[in-house]
């Protein structure tokens, strides 16, 4: 929600009520932003602020605020990889966040400066990152290698912006905000297919991408 973030519970009738974590803030802490991503590992939920993220604790249902800006200027985005949690800070680079602290991990700054737009499981131990500028990126967490660089020309030619992406089997999905989707090979990363208006889409726009338990890929 725009400037909060909490939970739903069911009650006992059966209807849901929201339950608002952020209204214990105090101070600089209060949430005064729009965008927001939540995160999960085994122990807690993140509620990811360009500004701030927002730690609640599983166990002791308590909340913890880590600062993310530098100089007047927000993160860069926040991605999982493997069950933990990185933010790309605007001055220290990739962070992974450990104990409410950033980070600095390895020396690879492949990502210095360049807004995440999505991450998406991509094997057993890396991640598939998208930046705003177009790259595409596999990561471990500590190193970054390019990916489907003619992808990328196609987004970065037209001025477009990747929105979200899905992977399985040996296929890639990378969804598109005006051009569609494009469908990559994961192990050679060619592009296979370029599906737009021209072939069966009702507009080139697409604004959320998500694929379900039994493979469907579901646009909107």
């Amino acid at each position: 929600c725009t400037n909060s973030f909490g939970y739903l519970v069911r009650k006992k009738e059966g209807t849901l009520t929201y339950i608002k974590l952020s209204s214990a803030l105090k101070g600089n802490a209060v949430v005064d932003e729009g965008y927001c991503k939540v995160l999960q590992d085994a122990g807690h939920i993140y509620f990811y602020y360009p500004q701030n993220i927002y730690i609640y604790d599983l166990a002791s249902a308590q909340v913890r605020v880590v600062a993310l800006s530098a100089g007047g200027n927000p993160s860069l985005g926040v991605c999982n990889i493997q069950q933990k949690i990185y933010v790309n800070h605007h001055v220290k680079g990739f962070c992974i966040l450990e104990n409410n602290v950033l980070k600095p991990v390895g020396d690879d700054h492949s990502l210095d400066l360049r807004r995440l737009v999505f991450s998406t499981p991509f094997s057993a131990k890396e991640s598939l990152l998208g930046t705003a500028t177009g790259q595409l990126f596999i990561s471990d967490g500590k190193k970054h290698r390019p990916f489907a660089q003619k992808a990328e020309l196609i987004v970065s030619s037209t001025n477009d912006e990747w929105v979200d992406a899905t992977v399985f089997d040996d296929k890639v999905i990378l969804a598109t905000n005006h051009s569609g989707f494009l469908i990559v090979n994961k192990n050679t990363e060619a592009i296979e297919s370029i599906v737009n208006i021209r072939y069966g889409l009702p507009e080139n726009d697409i604004n959320a991408l998500y694929r379900d338990g039994m493979g469907r890929v579901w646009l909107a």
